[in-house]
Order: structure tokens, then C-alpha cells, then sequence
């Protein structure tokens, strides 16, 4: 039997955990790959207690996990290894997990699930170190065509990058029909993610409140994080029927917060892949307005299922919502192109059926 080593996010046991997308794709991957035949070993790379712990205690987790995955390369045969790396904090752990894995002969893929990489100029002295570095995996995998560009910059074969987009999860079905405003309804936009600033929660807020003389929407904020103070001030002198904060939602508790909603919007500065609460909120048929970052434009078409803004523009921001406010028929419109592209590019059995023949060099 074919096996496979996955360095992915993975649960960590603390019962405080919330598991992000990068969790949620990761377990899609793997789901997927056993389906297919494949036996799977798993590395995870949230230790316990992660969000507590210092840095010291987490640049250990790193040493004795890059040991682990040492040993068990040496003593077992995998047809392939697939790396995520998020942020560039964990890009040099699994640069050297890689490393070694092709000096074991085993083709190797790192999976960028975010878009910090984005930010590294190709001339620059940062590049140039760059340039080198991402040579030592046989395969890059990424979520949009940016980061294929900024490879290709870099001097990288096109044969050695993939574009995969995100996947939808198994447990969420999409929509059988479009989201619709009936007569009478508010008109209602949903936010579901950490509630931090540089997912844009502040300018969602202010941009409600710029719309103070609309009495036909209200705004639903699902999540939890450390802009929860600020917001509540922000929200002191705000109607509480307008504008609510739910906490943090289970994926039942979201799934109903979807279905019972219109738009769903993601201001983010956050350097993001592409997002899972996007993917989740297009497959409950809801258009998208959200920040034109990482690989979103790829599949949130301005003007036709939602509006891109530019990051940190609030004033873009309230003209996406104003729009929708003054022709609530554009809901409808927007939803079944919403529902389309997420049945025709999210498709996760063929996503990753993908990056599995993409690896065997059968893409």
C-alpha cells in the first residue's frame, strides 16, 4: 500500500482549541488520500497548549517534531510527503523537513495555506535568499495564481507548481437554490472568524455605523478574540438588535448562521490563502463581500457573486453594503454564481485527487 507523510495542523487536545481552515483543510486532505487507498502517517504541528506557550517552549515543540519526522523517514517508505506552512515563523522547520525527506527520495510538496510569502519582493537581497530556499522541495503547492507568478519570478519551472484551491469540507453540503431577500426582510451581512483587527471586524462596525440611517439591515459577528473589548465599546451607543456579537459558534451553530443570513463579509488585512468561512458562507449560496487579498479574487468575482475592496477601506466597505441595501435583488443574482464556482473549483475529492497526480507526475 502507497504511503504518505502529512505535516499538517491537527487538534491539539486543549478543550479551548478553536480549529481554523488550515485544520479543517488539512483534515479534508487526509480523509480524501484514505479514501483513496492511501495509509497516512500524520505529524501534527500544534503542540498542547499552544496559544499559551512562550517562545522558547515553542521553538522546542519545533526541534523535537523536525526529530520525529527525521526518525520516521529513516525508518519508513513514503511515496510522498506534503508539508503545510502557514506564516514564514514555521517556513525553516519545514524547509528542513523537506530537505531531508529528498534526501530519502521521497518527492516532496510544501503547501503555502496563507499569502504571507506574497510580501517578499523577487529583487530584493530577501528574494534572492528566497529564490534558493524554495528549491529544496520537489513541488510547491499553492492556492491561486499570485503565488505561481511570484515563483515563476523567482526562477522556479512552472513543472515544480501547482495552483490547487481550496476545498470544501465533507460535512457541508452546498445549497440546493439561490439565497433570496424576501419582502419586508432586513437585509442581513454575517461575519464568522477570530474577532481580531486584522480580520477588519473594527472597519465592519464603523461601516455599520456610517449606515445608521438605513433601518433595513443588521450585522451578525460570530467568533471570539482580543478585539471583543474594543467592539463592545465601539457598540455602547449602538441599537443591540442591529449590530450583534454571538461568540464563538460550533459548525452546527454557523452552518444556521449562514443559512439564516444574506451576505457574508470578510474586510481582512489578515494575509490570507483562501479562506474556509468564505468557502463555507459561497456554499450556502450567501455572496461575498471581503478584501481583495491572497487568492479571493480568484473565485469572489467583483460585481458578480460579491465586491472586492481594497484591505483597511471602510469607505469601500460601506459603498459593497450600500449596494446591496439599495438593490436587494442583487442577492439572488449573486448567489447562484456563488453556488457555481463553488461547485466547479471547490470540489474537494478532485482538488485533491489533484495534488495527488500533480505529485506522481501524472498532472
Amino acid at each position: 500500500m502507497a504511503r504518505v507523510l502529512l505535516v499538517v495542523p491537527q487538534h491539539n487536545g486543549d478543550s479551548n482549541f478553536r480549529p481554523g481552515g488550515q485544520v479543517t483543510a488539512a483534515n479534508g486532505l487526509r480523509d480524501q488520500l484514505k479514501e483513496m487507498g492511501y495509509s497516512i502517517d500524520v505529524v501534527n504541528v500544534i503542540p498542547p497548549n499552544f496559544a499559551s506557550a512562550s517562545v522558547v517552549s515553542k521553538a522546542l515543540s519545533s526541534v523535537l517534531r523536525m526529530i520525529r519526522v527525521t526518525k520516521m523517514l529513516l525508518t519508513n517508505r513514503y511515496d510522498f510527503a506534503i508539508l503545510f506552512t502557514g506564516s514564514l515563523f514555521n517556513f525553516p522547520e519545514r524547509l528542513v523537513m523537506a530537505a531531508f525527506a529528498r534526501l530519502r527520495g521521497v518527492r516532496t510538496a510544501l503547501f503555502f495555506r496563507n499569502s504571507s510569502v506574497l510580501g517578499i519582493s523577487v529583487g530584493s537581497f530577501r528574494g534572492h535568499l528566497f529564490a534558493q530556499l524554495f528549491k529544496i522541495p520537489n513541488f510547491l503547492l499553492v492556492q491561486g495564481e499570485e503565488w505561481k507568478k511570484l515563483f515563476l519570478g523567482f526562477g522556479l519551472s512552472p513543472c515544480r507548481i501547482s495552483v490547487v484551491p481550496n476545498w470544501l469540507p465533507s460535512d457541508i453540503n452546498i445549497a440546493s437554490k439561490p439565497c433570496s431577500v424576501k419582502s419586508g426582510d432586513k437585509l442581513r451581512f454575517v461575519f464568522v472568524g477570530r474577532l481580531t483587527e486584522e480580520k477588519g471586524v473594527i472597519d465592519l462596525v464603523n461601516a455599520a455605523k456610517r449606515l445608521a440611517d438605513r433601518v433595513d439591515f443588521e450585522i451578525t459577528l460570530a467568533g471570539d478574540g482580543d478585539a471583543v473589548d474594543r467592539l463592545n465599546h465601539l457598540l455602547s451607543d449602538c441599537d443591540p438588535e442591529k449590530i450583534k456579537l454571538l461568540g464563538w459558534q460550533n459548525r452546527k451553530g454557523v452552518a444556521e448562521l449562514l443559512c439564516n443570513s444574506h451576505i457574508f463579509v470578510l474586510p481582512t488585512y489578515h494575509p490570507e490563502g483562501f479562506p474556509n468561512s468564505v468557502l463555507e458562507a459561497m456554499a450556502s449560496g450567501l455572496p461575498i463581500i471581503a478584501s481583495d487579498v491572497g487568492a479571493i479574487s480568484e473565485s469572489v468575482h467583483d460585481g458578480v457573486n460579491g465586491y472586492l475592496i481594497a484591505p483597511r477601506s471602510c469607505s469601500e466597505l460601506v459603498t459593497a453594503m450600500r449596494r446591496y441595501l439599495d438593490n436587494p435583488a442583487l442577492v439572488t443574482e449573486h448567489s447562484s454564481d456563488a453556488l457555481r464556482v463553488v461547485r466547479e473549483r471547490h470540489d474537494r475529492s478532485k482538488n485533491c485527487k489533484n495534488v495527488v497526480d500533480f505529485l506522481r507526475g501524472e498532472g
